[in-house]
């Protein structure tokens, strides 16, 4: 079973409208169906496929929560809503979360990171996918991901605007 990572900036006013009328939920995160007929997507939403949980641990230590501001960029956040969108409603952060975690992503390393991955302590962990025997292809998987996570972050933190973050 897949358990796929997605986010989707959004505007301080969106949320906030999102947080007082939970009807607007579901069009905030996946759009309108006229901006799904091209086949395209949005500009404004990241997928990081089944990386979610091994970023997480990468970045944090822990297979589940963990200090801030790390902990925001994947499991952290606020609940929006209570629909369950595969796995549990989607979590959001506010603007000045999403720029705390944006200058705190930018000073990471590419040599830190590589330090912190331990593949047997992902095992032990039972960090999702199951891939880490795979060694260095295992971390690369990660680390693409992470590389298009940070970018997503930086232009968030830069256009204040909040995220929001849910598995499917």
């Amino acid at each position: 079973m897949s358990m796929i990572g997605n986010y989707v900036r959004v505007s301080a006013q969106e949320l906030e409208e999102a947080l007082k009328d939970s009807s607007l939920i579901s069009t905030l995160i996946f759009g309108e169906e006229e901006d799904e007929e091209d086949g395209k997507p949005r500009e404004n939403t990241l997928e990081i496929d089944q990386a979610w949980h091994g970023i997480h641990f990468l970045l944090t230590g822990d297979p589940w929560a963990g200090a801030p501001p790390l902990s925001y960029v994947v499991l952290g956040g606020q609940p929006l809503g209570d629909d369950d969108l595969g796995y549990g409603p989607p979590h959001y952060l506010t603007p000045a979360q999403v720029r705390e975690a944006a200058a705190t992503l930018t000073q990471l390393s590419l040599d830190d990171l590589r330090q912190r991955y331990v593949p047997e302590k992902f095992v032990a962990a039972e960090i999702h996918p199951p891939i880490w025997d795979e060694g260095e292809e295992a971390l690369e998987y990660i680390l693409s991901y992470l590389r298009q996570v940070i970018d997503f972050f930086r232009t968030a933190a830069a256009n204040g605007e909040a995220v929001i973050f849910w598995l499917e």
